[in-house]
């Protein structure tokens, strides 16, 4: 016994309680690798399950509720349905508001853009970027004629975060732009201008740009721009949360009770959606 232990220790490196464990697993281990080589008998019936399981095929329906399209079709924006809102959550909105005050205090400014991005596949990259300061130059001719920055902004610019609300950035204080296609560069130039003036023609990673300042905001006018966006931010998010799963428990109810997923989703359609999210969903 003494030499096997010594044997033990010289050979394994383990102790004789893990030595003996190692052995334990490794005979189960030797008879399964037995029991995998020997040859299955199946009978009839086993072959044809098998059959039938590895040749079956399914045909899966599914149906994904985007949150962030109830958001923007379903949820109802109203000013009077948010105010409602607001009241009864008054507190959270405070709390939401109390996270993001530094990018409003103590002043923000209400600004909008327009990108033209530069056609990074063009050959001749001079050529590329003349093109689009050039178009830009025609955007500035058009608002000395009295064309409107924002409407400029929805037929021509090329931030498709900004462009369909008319190139709007937010209101933000000085060094807190945070908006996707926009630069430090584009924060400064917002802080030089005057309310109603238009930056010059600057030049970013992202292309070509033009910045409006709408408002200049202090004060309390700044923190109820803030706490009105944390108001809308929260009731928007919520509110879709809320009625993508309530849509889906009623879908789910009808596909129970019968229906087919896509005649479910047609009836939740028809009744209970506005027609903006039925266009839409077209």
């Amino acid at each position: 016994y003494e030499r096997y232990k010594a044997w033990v220790a010289r050979v394994s490196s383990k102790t004789l309680k893990d030595f003996r464990e190692f052995q334990r697993q490794e005979a189960i281990a030797a008879r399964m690798r037995s029991l995998v080589r020997t040859r299955v008998r199946a009978s009839e019936a086993e072959a044809r399950a098998d059959f039938e399981h590895r040749s079956a095929k399914a045909v899966v329906s599914y149906l994904k509720l985007e949150r962030g399209w109830f958001a923007k079709y379903v949820v109802p924006q109203g000013a009077d349905t948010l105010a409602v809102w607001a009241e009864a959550n008054a507190k959270e909105i405070d709390t939401s508001f109390e996270a993001s005050k530094e990018s409003f205090l103590p002043q923000c400014r209400v600004a909008r853009q327009i990108l033209v991005r530069v056609d990074d596949t063009a050959s001749d990259k001079e050529a590329a970027k003349k093109a689009a300061k050039d178009k830009l130059e025609k955007v500035l001719a058009q608002l000395k004629k009295g064309k409107k920055f924002a409407d400029l902004a929805r037929t021509v610019s090329e931030d498709s975060a900004s462009r369909a609300d008319g190139g709007s950035l937010g209101c933000f204080a000085a060094g807190k732009l945070a908006k996707p296609s926009t630069t430090k560069a584009l924060d400064d130039a917002a802080f030089k201008l005057e309310a109603g003036k238009v930056s010059e023609i600057m030049e970013s990673s992202f292309g070509f740009h033009l910045v409006m300042v709408d408002k200049i905001l202090d004060g309390d006018d700044a923190k109820k721009f803030g706490r009105d966006i944390a108001a809308r931010e929260l009731y928007t998010k919520k509110e879709s949360d809320r009625l993508a799963a309530e849509a889906g428990k009623k879908i789910l109810e009808a596909v129970r009770g019968g229906m087919k997923l896509q005649e479910a989703l047609d009836k939740h359609l028809a009744d209970v959606l506005p027609e903006a999210a039925k266009a839409a969903f077209a």
